[in-house]
């Protein structure tokens, strides 16, 4: 039941998890699980005083008003590292959370009905980034954009006639994450002179797009370094240049600017051993998309469970049954992983069905 849940994830404090649950009888939540103290407004973001016995004592939140929510009217939920409260949330907190696919997420659900395990199969295969939909359409409107030279046009045309998803063969997704780095690099210049000499948290992704949508002459953008006060309109016209010059370097060099290249997915073995890993692995998705693949970091256990009379789980994992790098099942399930498909997964609702059923490896220690 649904209350068993809640008591039997409550132990669970640290590090602070999502935990989601579903039942076949129609009960759906969520609860951010761990223990969280209660914080003044600001507070965690800076040092504190540590001879001031004010900043010594700490009460944590009751866990029964830890963010979480039962049964929604929408009639889903899900999570992916957004934000947890709504503004009305009594308690402060702060961090740094995910402004992408949550939304990808919230408008595939808020479409669909009757979703099958297949569907939501595909969807955790979704490659589509809002980050770009969202910044594309200003920065290739931008004025400053030269259109004599040849290929600066044809990477305009590409990006233009993109659909934002990120697929392998694709030119269009590195030539889009190579130009948004620049921008970025490029607004907070200032910032990064700074990296050497101490650790810093740098602005979001969000909050600099949406700089350049709203406040495209924000003193941000204005290079102290040169005597122009320049805009965002500056800032993306430096950017793509820069960006143009980096694809042509890749091609004198022999590399292909194709997003599978461009942005290598490697899965490692917890050694980096590169004999005992995958390298190049073929890949679709970005760090915003759903299918959250991005160089050594990615989405590495999917799991749907179809919750039927007897619930049917699908699964897949980028890895293999053996431990043993002569074995054909070291890494047998990568092409699997690679290729979007799954493993039926059986699941025993008793501990009876599981004996009949179920099947039980006996590891013998040697002397």
């Amino acid at each position: 039941s649904y209350d068993e849940y809640l008591k039997a994830t409550e132990v669970f404090i640290t590090p602070a998890q999502n935990f989601l649950a579903a039942s076949k009888f129609g009960d759906i939540g969520l609860r951010v699980n761990g223990k969280f103290y209660k914080k003044s407004s600001q507070d965690g973001r800076f040092v504190k005083k540590g001879n001031n016995s004010e900043y010594l004592s700490i009460d944590y939140i009751p866990i029964d008003e830890n963010p979480q929510m039962r049964n929604p009217d929408r009639g889903w939920i899900a999570s992916s590292n957004q934000v947890s409260t709504s503004d009305k949330y009594p308690y402060y907190f702060n961090g740094r959370f995910e402004h992408y696919r949550n939304r990808t997420i919230d408008s595939l659900l808020n479409h669909m009905s009757n979703i099958t395990a297949t569907e939501m199969m595909n969807m955790q295969q979704n490659s589509h980034g809002d980050k770009a939909r969202d910044l594309l359409p200003r920065i290739l409107d931008n004025d400053n954009f030269n259109e004599e030279n040849e290929d600066a046009v044809n990477i305009h045309l590409d990006l233009s006639q993109w659909n934002h998803n990120y697929h392998p063969e694709l030119k269009a997704p590195s030539y889009f994450e190579e130009w948004y780095t620049n921008i970025y690099r490029n607004t907070w210049d200032e910032i990064y002179a700074f990296s050497d000499s101490m650790q810093i948290l740098y602005p979001t992704s969000w909050k600099t797009i949406e700089f350049i949508l709203k406040q495209p002459n924000h003193k941000f953008f204005d290079i102290q370094s040169t005597p122009k006060k320049e805009t965002a309109s500056d800032i993306i016209r430096m950017s793509f240049l820069q960006m143009q010059d980096t694809m042509q370097e890749r091609i004198a060099e022999g590399k292909s600017n194709n997003w599978n290249n461009y942005s290598p997915m490697h899965i490692w073995h917890l050694l980096r051993v590169p004999a005992l890993s995958r390298k190049n692995v073929l890949h679709t998705g970005s760090g915003d998309a759903i299918n959250s693949n991005i160089n050594n970091f990615g989405p590495s256990w999917r799991m749907v469970v179809d919750l039927k009379d007897k619930p049917l789980g699908y699964g897949v994992y980028p890895g293999g049954q053996s431990g043993n790098p002569l074995s054909n099942e070291y890494d047998s399930n990568i092409e699997m992983w690679e290729q979007g498909k799954y493993h039926e997964i059986d699941i025993y609702l008793t501990k009876e069905e599981w004996k009949i059923n179920g099947q039980t490896i006996q590891i013998n220690a040697q002397q």
